[in-house]
């Protein structure tokens, strides 16, 4: 862990460079180089000797801050992973701009993606760099996301579901049948509830309660499933929250509530058959 440490801030434009790093492919092009602390923590962890698999899961709108304050929440999630690392977003914080950012490598000046719009990204992305290494790569995420709609066109598979749960039960057959090598599932009811309420509403706490178990029960699912492989979990959000003049919860400032989030990342091993 290094909660303990003075605050070091990654970027959410290393985050590619994690995932291709584990999986043996390439970074996207003009992608941030990874962390040193993610490098170390893969060197005392990983083999060669196994073939790979990755769970990242995206809720959307997660902030540090309601890490740290609702710590306990958490928990499902702190029991499944080994490093938390505190992660700058990008500005504007917006879904879309986040996204492209955390999947791309690269800023917003040249990503192109400078607001809340969904155009398809042209920017070389994990989605391209993974499917170019033979890697099979599934998109499980809620229609109309800016995650069904801004990495289209890539030789992976979409699996777009209506709600949250659908996303999850779809997530969870695809772990069970071993049908990728690499699964990024993307919820967002947290988000649409502190807009429609307040961040620290009880229906948003109760949304934001339903994304640490759905990672649990993905997470259990790879543990059960995927024993065979070394297996990285990661709980990635895009960007925070805040309460904004009108009562309501709202992101996009340049403020550490809305800026500054938390990245967790674990591994399976299958040595001792626990995500950890």
């Amino acid at each position: 862990m290094f909660m303990n440490e003075p605050v070091e801030f990654s970027q959410i434009t290393n985050a590619p460079a994690h995932i291709c790093q584990f999986m043996g492919a390439e970074k996207p092009a003009h992608a941030d180089e990874p962390d040193k602390r993610f490098l170390d923590y893969m060197k005392l962890k990983c083999s060669e000797n196994y073939k790979k698999r990755a769970l990242i899961y995206n809720p959307d709108a997660v902030g540090m801050w309601l890490f740290k304050k609702y710590e306990e929440l958490f928990k499902p999630v702190i029991d499944k992973i080994e490093i938390q690392l505190p992660v700058k977003s990008v500005y504007p914080s917006k879904t879309p701009v986040c996204f492209a950012s955390m999947y791309s490598g690269v800023n917003p000046d040249i990503h192109g993606i400078k607001g809340y719009v969904k155009p398809v990204l042209t920017v070389e992305t994990i989605f391209d760099t993974l499917s170019k290494a033979n890697i099979r790569v599934a998109i499980a995420a809620v229609e109309k996301s800016s995650m069904s709609i801004i990495f289209s066109g890539r030789s992976i598979d979409y699996y777009i579901r209506n709600d949250d749960e659908a996303v999850i039960m779809k997530a969870l057959e695809l772990i069970e049948n071993d049908s990728c090598d690499c699964l990024i599932v993307y919820n967002q009811e947290y988000d649409d509830t502190m807009h429609r309420t307040q961040p620290e509403s009880q229906e948003s706490i109760d949304a934001l309660s339903r994304h640490i178990q759905a990672f649990s029960r993905l997470c259990e699912a790879a543990g059960r499933y995927w024993s065979q492989y070394e297996t990285l979990v990661a709980f990635l959000p895009d960007h925070g929250v805040h309460l904004s003049d009108d009562g309501k919860g709202t992101h996009g400032a340049d403020i550490p509530e809305d800026m500054e989030i938390m990245h967790f990342y674990g591994v399976y091993c299958p040595e001792n058959h626990n995500v950890k």
